[in-house]
């Protein structure tokens, strides 16, 4: 079988191929990015990423080609310095939004990419929350436990792992957490 960098090496892909198209990053782009950084709960997070998850192809479109244009290492993730030389190259280098994206310390995957850069507007609707509270409600019961979440985030291999023990210390879901007190969660803004 051939690898992945011998396919991409290869004379008939350099010449034949389509191009990768490039998409221009814009300051909101930036912004939406350095709000979803700065967002206090990876409750909040692991939420919206469940609603972005669930979005037609076509209204993540957008941001999925700005990730494959801003993934310039190809690694599947965006680092604060892919970020940092986009802004740069865009003429935007030196805004503020960079610290707290810097700050985040961690590269976004593909799902809190598309997360970050979404417009929350018109992603966050009483479908999509309720959708997303129904998601981590296992018990069908109108309340999210403790138990729930660290059933749900212990069988992903993602960021979620992490916000089952931060919720619980944080007392987000101590007593359980009905649809209203989620939606007050209210996702990174």
């Amino acid at each position: 079988r051939v690898t992945a960098a011998q396919a991409e090496a290869s004379e008939w892909v350099a010449t034949m191929a389509p191009k990768r198209f490039v998409v221009p990053f814009d300051q909101q782009s930036l912004h939406r990015i350095a709000a979803y950084a700065s967002t206090t709960t990876l409750l909040a997070r692991a939420a919206y990423q469940v609603v972005i998850l669930r979005l037609a192809e076509l209204q993540v479109k957008p941001y999925k080609d700005l990730f494959l244009t801003l993934d310039s290492s190809g690694d599947g993730t965006i680092s604060a310095e892919e970020i940092a030389d986009a802004a740069e190259e865009s003429g935007f280098g030196d805004d503020p939004a960079l610290e707290k994206i810097r700050a985040y310390g961690q590269a976004f995957s593909y799902t809190e990419f598309l997360a970050a850069c979404s417009d929350k507007s018109s992603v966050l609707t009483q479908w999509s929350i309720g959708g997303a509270f129904r998601f981590f409600d296992r018990q069908g019961d109108g309340v999210i436990t403790e138990q729930s979440l660290k059933e749900i985030f212990s069988e992903a291999e993602t960021v979620y792992a992490e916000a089952a023990a931060e919720a619980a210390v944080e007392g987000e879901c101590k007593e359980g957490l009905s649809a209203e007190q989620f939606e007050r969660l209210g996702g990174p803004a």
